[in-house]
């Protein structure tokens, strides 16, 4: 959806070919399959291991090439590096944070000249259009349509461009707005994995800074469900110490209406969790995964909070977004690991979903079924350590330079993942010297910083959070480690 600059796109497509097989490549077959001459190949080569030359070791002769990755480098480093200098999202960012500028001064603003914007909003509103029904005018420059679906193409924009740790809504008081978040989700009961927690956070400062602008949500999804819960929360946040900060930086009290406005994505998240339990989708993808589980002989413990999370990414916009999104692209390698490793089980998920869509009277695209597959794998309770032989448990440290609450999100997120065949412990900052030496107890050290290499210790940066490529090389090291 975002695209970047064609030669960094190019550059991108040489890293991960090098990045997925470490074996010498000619340089003809690299061109044919980046479709770029021999010429280009070579000087993006010489681009690459000049840029990135703390994470690369390129080794070249006069036809060849291969290239050594740092054990803590994972695609997303280098994808997210070509993306931050991509003048289209520079624009949007601006257009977001500026939404009354005129063109030329935004144009001024990120420092690029007017007929390059002109060039790229065409593409930029056929994404608009085909995606979320939107168009991008000039006269006046401003998104429009339907301020629900704006507020979506932003939260897709942000978790495309930023970390999830990262806060770029530098007025915006995180803390105060995760405290409300979580406050709501206590009164309502409402559970939320972290990386969730932290995506509506997101949307919550989206739906903030457009309320400040006085570009407010339409009231037609102001539905009966959601007025309830709007009441089950009013009294509670009008009572809390939170109070005054939102109603200072909106400029009114925190009432009703506002709470709509603001809090829609956590409000919608808690209807719809109400609604997928008792629901007879519910039923049928729970007796569809059984059957599964069954063929398989896997058990799957934690189901219904497992097939509750599935209906997620199938019904709850804010789920869906945060895989549509960088998860998406890292699911995509994934998936393909998982039809080639384990076809039977890649078969009786694909059918699973196909069958429950047209039962739903809807379409499922390919990216969709990477999505909803990518989850399966990676939420189905014992199916990691079912599909290995079981072993003792490797035990696993987690270190970060961000926060203890950081090493928490990470560890939580390896063991959603691992289940069992990991033994993950966190550590508090400033004690690292105990795990990161010959003599630490952990065979496995997962960082959010660049650490120098320990003999008999495997590192894995994992920064900000685990994604599938993190997954892989800690299956490989396991994989080492058994073997050895």
């Amino acid at each position: 959806m975002f695209t970047m600059k064609k030669a960094h796109q190019r550059q991108l497509d040489i890293i991960q070919i090098l990045y997925h097989d470490a074996s010498w490549h000619h340089f003809n077959d690299i061109a044919k399959a980046v479709d770029a001459s021999v010429y280009s190949i070579r000087e993006d080569i010489t681009t690459i291991a000049t840029t990135f030359n703390d994470y690369i070791k390129i080794s070249e002769n006069k036809q060849t090439v291969r290239a050594e990755f740092r054990q803590d480098a994972n695609l997303e480093t280098f994808r997210r590096y070509f993306l931050k200098e991509t003048v289209p999202l520079q624009f949007i960012e601006a257009l977001f944070f500026n939404p009354f500028l005129e063109l030329e001064d935004l144009a001024d603003q990120i420092l690029t000249s007017r007929s390059t914007v002109y060039r790229f909003i065409p593409d930029l509103n056929d994404t608009l259009q085909e995606n979320f029904g939107l168009e991008l005018t000039t006269k006046p420059l401003k998104i429009v349509g339907e301020e629900r679906q704006i507020r979506n193409f932003f939260t897709l924009f942000f978790n495309t461009r930023y970390h999830p740790l990262s806060w770029p809504f530098d007025d915006l008081d995180e803390s105060a707005i995760h405290k409300v978040i979580q406050l709501i989700c206590d009164v309502l009961q409402l559970s939320v994995a972290p990386a969730q927690l932290h995506q509506l956070k997101f949307m919550v400062a989206i739906s903030i800074v457009r309320y400040q602008k006085r570009q407010y949500l339409s009231p037609q999804y102001l539905t009966k469900e959601v007025s309830t819960t709007i009441s089950r929360i009013h009294p509670y946040l009008d009572e809390s110490p939170y109070a005054s900060y939102f109603s200072s930086i909106i400029h009114q009290n925190i009432d009703q209406g506002t709470l709509y406005d603001i809090f829609y994505p956590v409000l919608i998240t808690a209807v719809d969790a109400d609604a997928v339990d008792s629901s007879q989708d519910h039923q049928s993808l729970t007796e569809s995964f059984l059957s599964l589980s069954t063929s398989l002989n896997i058990d799957i413990s934690n189901i219904d909070r497992f097939i509750h999370g599935l209906l997620n990414v199938f019904n709850n916009e804010t789920v869906a977004l945060v895989y549509q999104s960088t998860k998406a692209i890292r699911a995509n390698t994934f998936v393909e690991k998982i039809e080639q490793t384990y076809p039977e089980l890649y078969k009786g998920l694909t059918q699973i979903f196909y069958q429950f869509a047209v039962k739903k009277n809807t379409n499922i695209s390919e990216a969709t079924l990477n999505q909803l597959v990518f989850y399966s794998v990676t939420h189905w309770p014992n199916l990691i350590n079912q599909l290995h032989v079981e072993k003792t448990p490797i035990k696993v440290v987690v270190i970060s330079d961000l926060s203890y609450e950081h090493a928490r999100l990470i560890a939580e997120n390896l063991k959603g993942y691992f289940e069992d065949a990991l033994t993950i412990d966190t550590i508090e900052n400033g004690s690292y010297d105990s795990v990161i030496s010959e003599d630490s107890p952990y065979e496995i050290i997962v960082t959010s910083f660049d650490l120098t290499p320990i003999t008999g210790k495997y590192i894995v940066n994992a920064d900000p959070f685990p994604d599938a490529d993190t997954y892989t090389y800690i299956q490989q090291i396991m994989n080492t480690i058994y073997e050895a």
